[in-house]
């Protein structure tokens, strides 16, 4: 029987094969070929691209939203932060929803396309709610819940989600968000998704670079995009903390990634007592960072809840370093607690805040004896989240509901 052709549109892609851009979405459409014959739809942006019509073994269509040299809302640092670090470009906005808009009613339309997954409900849902014609599956991420909950955006939310066919939250903590938010929504009709990992790829056994050569161990180890909700600079400070203390065996703090704080980043880092043991890395193409999780020793996800209220949902790049075999530092908010068990594969620290955090790092380095332990156990924890697994759900989930709209089964 013929797969169900299904259009996964998205404004997080990596633009080519070796590009470190957020790869979770193209990583779910391949994990669910299995069941599914994919398509992608993305932004386009400025300069070359080697072959635009497939990323990775998936067909991918570009839509256009402004001239060339001004594609730049998407791909950087996210649309969220692009807005935020420059308020002109909230002139492209309109643009791009039209693009979108256009791009796949017109794929729809075609006959190409047996149903949407609409990855991030601001702007993928809520646009899609306007197309309608195909079973449509909102993929709740982030800032999509967290923020923009004013009375007039939030009608739009509403809107997507009462239309959509099914709805999928990247964790049990914002599907309770999303019910808080929508009391009407039903918990039937929400699947909780994590983004996976590849255990395959990800694993101690990852060829390890000469990167951390000549650095200091243990190796405590940041990897994400420089922006606020990422509480980077918390990690920072506190490392600084425990250098100033006078303790021994610190190591070096890695900071791999790129962003909008870069600048301000390097800036604190430079006036700490641990200056010379914090090391800025720029952000690795996916496919070598398997081989820089291996050589790390601990892992640490600092994330914090931002002013307007925005937090991450589940921090895909947990689950990559928890199947590394790396223990495993991070923050008690909501989607991070859900992967780190607290005594069993990791710690979790109060977010934002400094003391906490430097108590917690001189408390890890205490506790060497402990870390083969975490590893292993943040190994099979990461072991649930594969990605055949993900894909799996995501299909099942597709399945049922085609099946009721007299649609291509799984």
């Amino acid at each position: 029987m013929e797969k169900p052709r299904v259009l996964f549109t998205t404004s997080t892609l990596p633009r080519e094969a070796g590009d470190p851009q957020p790869r979770f979405v193209l990583d779910l459409a391949r994990a669910a070929k299995p069941w599914i014959d994919p398509q992608l739809l993305a932004p386009s942006f400025p300069g070359p691209c080697a072959d635009q019509s497939e990323l990775m073994g998936v067909p991918r269509t570009l839509f256009r939203y402004a001239p060339a040299a001004l594609e730049t809302l998407a791909y950087r640092g996210g649309i969220p932060s692009e807005l935020r670090n420059n308020p002109l470009k909230w002139c492209l906005v309109p643009g791009y929803l039209g693009g979108l808009y256009r791009k796949t009613r017109q794929l729809v339309r075609q006959g190409g396309v047996d149903a949407v997954v609409a990855n991030w409900l601001i702007p993928q849902g809520v646009v899609q709610s306007y197309i309608g014609e195909v079973p449509y599956f909102p993929y709740l991420l982030g800032a999509d819940t967290y923020t923009l909950n004013n009375p007039v955006i939030r009608r739009f939310k509403e809107r997507a989600l009462r239309r959509a066919a099914h709805t999928f939250v990247v964790s049990r903590a914002m599907l309770a968000r999303v019910r808080e938010l929508f009391p009407w929504l039903e918990a039937s009709r929400c699947t909780v998704l994590p983004t996976g990992v590849d255990t395959e790829r990800f694993s101690p056994r990852s060829p390890s670079p000469a990167r951390f050569d000549g650095l200091e161990r243990p190796i405590l180890l940041f990897v994400g995009r420089l922006d606020y909700k990422k509480g980077v600079e918390t990690l920072i400070r506190a490392f600084h903390s425990v250098c100033g203390s006078g303790r021994r065996g610190v190591g070096t703090l890695v900071v791999v990634g790129s962003g909008g704080l870069e600048e301000r980043l390097r800036m604190i880092s430079g006036q700490g007592a641990g200056r010379d043991r914090v090391v800025f890395m720029p952000a690795v193409n996916h496919e070598h960072l398997p081989g820089i999780m291996a050589s790390a020793d601990v892992f640490c996800c600092p994330s914090i809840r931002t002013r307007t209220g925005d937090q991450e949902g589940r921090p895909t790049v947990l689950a990559e370093a928890g199947a590394s075999g790396l223990p495993l530092m991070g923050s008690r908010i909501a989607g991070v607690d859900e992967f780190i068990e607290e005594g069993r594969n990791g710690w979790l620290v109060t977010p934002g805040d400094v003391e906490a955090w430097a108590v917690a790092i001189a408390g890890i380095l205490a506790q060497r004896d402990r870390w083969s332990e975490f590893g292993e156990n943040a190994m099979r924890r990461a072991e649930i989240d594969d990605w055949r697994h993900v894909g799996a759900t995501l299909s099942s989930v597709l399945s049922g509901v085609l099946e009721k709209t007299s649609r291509r089964p799984l």
